[in-house]
C-alpha cells in the first residue's frame, strides 16, 4: 500500500503519513490546538514551528511531555511545507 500511496501523491506525503502514524499521540495531545493554527497567517504558523511553547495552552502540556515540543516543532514544518506546495496557503497577513 505504501508504494501506491508514493505513486499518486509522491514520497513526501507517505513520510508524513509515516510521521504522523509514529507521532499520533503526540499530535493527539494538540489537535485542537492545531486545528485552530491551520487557519492562521503564514507568519503565525512559523513563529509556533519555531518555538510551540509559544502557545499558552501548550506550555503545561510540554513541561509533563517535553518531547513532544520537536515533533510539533516538525509536525508545523511539515504542515507549513505542505501549503506551499499545495498553492494551499493561509493568510500572509497578520
Amino acid at each position: 500500500m505504501a508504494h501506491a500511496i508514493s505513486l499518486i501523491y509522491g514520497e513526501q506525503v507517505l513520510e508524513d503519513v509515516e510521521f504522523c502514524s509514529h507521532h499520533n499521540l503526540s499530535i493527539e495531545r494538540y489537535a485542537k490546538g492545531i486545528m485552530t493554527l491551520t487557519g492562521a497567517p503564514l507568519k503565525t504558523l512559523e513563529s509556533v514551528a519555531r518555538d510551540p511553547a509559544s502557545i499558552p495552552g501548550w506550555t503545561h502540556l510540554l513541561e509533563m511531555h517535553p518531547e513532544d515540543y520537536a515533533v510539533l516543532q516538525d509536525f508545523l514544518g511539515r504542515l507549513i511545507c505542505h501549503y506551499l506546495a499545495t498553492g494551499q496557503r493561509p493568510r500572509t497577513g497578520e
